[in-house]
């Protein structure tokens, strides 16, 4: 699956508030990490929220993506 948020609405906190209550989730779950792929342009957006890059950049529908990990 896929989650963004429109151009219009960036920069308002709207995709933190969205991961921050993903990762909470998870953590309800039992996750012990949790494993995204993200745009490669994307990336500082979760190195701020703590996740790291793992591998090697692959293309997906024509787009660089790189898998990024982070532990809860």
């Amino acid at each position: 699956e896929r989650i963004a948020v429109l151009k219009t609405y960036r920069g308002q906190g709207i995709g933190k508030r969205i991961i921050a209550a993903s990762l909470g989730l998870a953590k309800t779950k039992g996750a012990l990490e949790v494993i995204l792929d993200s745009q490669q342009s994307a990336t500082g957006f979760y190195e701020k929220l703590g996740f790291r890059q793992e591998g090697e950049l692959f293309e997906e529908v024509g787009i660089p993506h790189i898998a990024m990990t982070k532990k809860l």
